[in-house]
């Protein structure tokens, strides 16, 4: 049976939006089908019976909830979490991503924190993308005016609620190659920050720039955002341009993911030994959390819940290894893991040796910077952050194969925004 703290939730396979960077498959069809499936089991109760036979539940401490959009599944999947909850005795935290993009879903998101924000912390992710010119080209059947009403409606909501010191909200902006291309225009930029900081003088929430990964980034990509990290990081500050809550991608976070990656390593082999199951990798979130299906099936992550049945060898070989490696039941389990856990770091290292491989043909090949070849410090560096950005259900995901790794986003990154992140935290602290 599998110990975890953090376990994912299988809500909802539908979703109201149709935006261009999804990888979701959205044939209605196939949706619908999938969704009334899990509908089936949540109302019957096999939903969390077969949580209940494949889980530690006890152990549980947070559970978060995916989709598609999970909140249209909100009017059964709430009484019946209410119905379960003495299952987890241990639990403090729910959390979910929604789109917050129509009236329906602000509704199933209030009658969720009423529900269940006296008894536990709430993590709830907001996502706008932008201003329409961002927003409403990729989020496909959303409007930006119509979130940003809802997220003010919600804030109103929250300023009022009793239990609203237990509710966490951010607001997270997805950038594509498309808005990419977008925000390198200096003015569009600008305004896109604006946009925000109007945002944060109403609702008072925080807002975080995350980027499309792997995503689909070209050359042309990492120029472009060569010259948001170079306005960001040098020319604003140096005009004055200041925004409330800015938040610049890549900046602190490059020495945030180095301590990560050394601190889940740590934390992995401390907790080996107590038997508890703790990520199927090292990931830019620090830990790979374990996903089940509604059918009682463990998944990598969340990521793979829709492609299972096109990449099940690929899979069921990671998934296969985590029980034979990861799950420790008896005390010779936990001789024989804190043994093996030098596993994890080969693993580290391994990548960390093919992202600079392959960086180094990228460089050769012309379509990142050739300062990679002069300077092999800052190629480790690079191959060291852009390795902490992919993992096994990603690699299965993207490539097919769980060693087999996408280059985008080295492309993003080799342009000159890099070497200017690395100039900047040079500075900084002093290295």
């Amino acid at each position: 049976m599998f110990k975890t703290q953090v376990l994912i939730l299988y809500v909802s396979d539908i979703c109201n939006l149709n935006c261009s960077y999804c990888i979701w498959p959205k044939e209605k069809e196939v949706m619908i089908s999938k969704n009334k499936h899990i509908r089936e089991f949540i109302e019957n109760g096999r939903y969390f019976e077969n949580i209940r036979k494949n889980v530690d539940t006890s152990y549980i401490k947070q559970l978060d909830l995916w989709g598609g959009e999970p909140t249209m599944n909100f009017d059964i999947f709430i009484p019946a979490l209410k119905k379960h909850l003495n299952m987890f005795s241990s639990l403090e935290t729910l959390s979910f991503s929604t789109n917050i993009s129509k009236h329906f879903t602000l509704s199933n998101i209030i009658k969720f924190i009423e529900k269940f924000a006296p008894y536990y912390k709430l993590d709830i992710q907001l996502s706008l993308d932008g201003p329409p010119f961002i927003n409403d080209e990729d989020r496909l059947g959303s409007s930006s005016k119509e979130i940003s009403e809802n997220i003010f409606e919600f804030s109103k909501f929250l300023q009022n609620f009793k239990y609203n010191n237990n509710v966490h909200t951010d607001i997270k902006s997805t950038i594509s190659a498309r808005s990419m291309h977008k925000l390198a225009d200096e003015s569009n930029l600008y305004d896109y920050f604006s946009f925000f900081d109007s945002c944060w003088d109403k609702c008072q929430t925080p807002f975080a720039m995350s980027f499309v990964f792997p995503g689909d980034y070209s050359q042309e990509n990492g120029f472009e955002y060569a010259k948001i990290t170079n306005n960001l990081l040098y020319k604003w500050p140096k005009k004055g341009i200041k925004f409330k809550h800015i938040r610049i991608p890549y900046e602190d976070q490059n020495v945030l993911h180095i301590a990560r990656t050394l601190e889940a390593i740590m934390r992995f082999k401390r907790r080996i030994y107590s038997g508890e199951f703790i990520a199927t990798s090292v990931c830019s979130v620090g830990d790979r959390r374990i996903a089940i299906d509604v059918d009682g099936n463990f998944r990598i992550c969340h990521g793979v819940f829709f492609f299972y049945d096109e990449l099940k060898s690929q899979h069921d070989m990671y998934m296969n290894y985590l029980k034979h490696n990861v799950i420790a039941t008896s005390k010779m389990d936990k001789l024989r893991l804190l043994h093996n856990s030098v596993g994890i770091h080969n693993n580290v290292e391994f990548r960390i040796a093919y992202h600079q491989a392959l960086a180094t043909e990228l460089v050769l090949s012309g379509q990142i910077s050739r300062i990679y070849l002069k300077n092999k410090a800052l190629l480790n560096m690079l191959a060291f952050v852009t390795s902490r950005h992919h993992c096994i259900s990603d690699n299965i995901t993207y490539t097919g194969d769980m060693m087999l790794i996408d280059a985008s986003y080295l492309k993003l990154l080799g342009n000159g925004a890099f070497e200017l992140i690395s100039k900047y935290l040079g500075s900084k602290y002093d290295i």
